[in-house]
């Protein structure tokens, strides 16, 4: 027995969604990799040219730290 057109219609949608659900996941991924770089090469810039920042956004790093330990927490 085929299936109702209902039927067909979710499974369309449900295809939809994975595929969906695959593109953000791969541009969260891409995302965090590039703030992850950027993170990095102030982090270095920082230590080489002695600028002071990670000092002076002591508060902002510990927020961005906190949250990406979230993060990590959620994906388990």
């Amino acid at each position: 027995m085929g299936k109702t057109k209902k039927e067909l219609e979710e499974l369309e949608e449900i295809k939809r969604l994975k595929a969906e659900t695959e593109a953000l996941k791969k541009a969260y991924a891409e995302l965090s990799f590039h703030h992850k770089c950027s993170q990095t090469v102030l982090e270095v810039a920082d230590e080489l040219f002695d600028l002071g920042l990670q000092e002076k956004y002591k508060e902002e790093l510990a927020i961005a730290k906190e949250q990406k330990k979230k993060q990590d927490e959620n994906k388990k």
